[in-house]
């Protein structure tokens, strides 16, 4: 008997391996087909209410987030340091500080500005978005 004879013992082994390889060929496909949904990109998106506007607030008592993240006070534009020295010169420590906001602007934008307000001392922050 010669080696590359096939032997009643080694032909349910060989297709036991065969069986073997497919089953861990379609639990890999399985895997990686579940898992990509898994795999979604970091962060999601907030979309910031209607706000309805009061009626006390005028145009230059707020200041403007536009969907750009520019910066508006008094309907001129400013960078926060010049927002800062604009807030302390006009003593808003005491009064009601309203941050207009468009819906697609950024929200570490207005976190920026919301930080600067609170410290300057201002216990009245408002967001109204358009």
């Amino acid at each position: 008997m010669t080696t590359n004879e096939l032997t009643p013992t080694s032909e349910p082994f060989h297709s036991m391996l065969v069986v073997a390889a497919i089953n861990l060929f379609l639990l890999i496909l399985l895997i990686l087909i579940f898992s990509s949904s898994l795999f979604s990109p970091a962060g999601f998106e907030i979309l910031m209410p209607r706000a309805v506007l009061s009626e006390g607030l005028q145009r230059d008592q707020a200041i403007n987030i536009t969907a750009e993240n520019v910066l508006y006070f008094n309907d001129r534009v400013v960078t926060l340091n010049e927002l800062k020295k604009e807030l302390v010169k006009i003593n808003y420590k005491n009064q009601n500080i309203f941050i207009r906001i468009d819906r697609r602007s950024s929200m570490g934008r207005v976190m920026d500005v919301w930080d600067l307000c609170r410290d300057l001392g201002s216990s009245h922050v408002h967001m109204v978005t358009e």
